[in-house]
């Protein structure tokens, strides 16, 4: 795991966790702050496994709690595009993924595959295996 993520990245996505309860399955990070120097990233993607429930549902809860950083809903029916350019990069924001933990959208985990790691109860990020 990367070890120069800050700590209020951390802190963001225990308020996500905290926030969705029981209708997070599983929370990953992956994307360019993986790959690259925190500071060069463009952005913070995290993909949220929910369990079968509508996505507006967890679309308004992401939408109305407060977090360090704007949040970007990339997908509210379980597809996958990547991240458009920002105009702004020097501000970075919360690109999210709502996939469903029962059938997670197969484009999305066959271009991640190796590259997300999911964070665990621990609030360490573990590789996908």
């Amino acid at each position: 795991m990367r070890s120069d993520i800050p700590t209020h990245v951390f802190d963001d996505l225990r308020t996500i966790r905290r926030t969705l309860g029981s209708r997070l399955a599983r929370t990953a990070i992956f994307g360019s702050c993986l790959t690259k120097d925190f500071e060069d990233a463009s952005d913070v993607d995290i993909a949220l496994f929910v369990h079968p429930l509508r996505f507006d549902e967890v679309k308004h809860a992401l939408m109305t709690v407060r977090l360090s950083q704007p949040v970007r809903i990339a997908s509210c029916n379980g597809t996958y595009d990547a991240a458009s350019p920002k105009a702004d990069c020097a501000v970075k924001d919360y690109h999210v993924v709502l996939l469903h933990e029962s059938d997670p959208n197969q484009r999305f985990m066959q271009m991640n595959e190796g590259k997300l790691a999911f964070l665990e109860e621990e609030e360490s990020f573990t590789p996908l295996v």
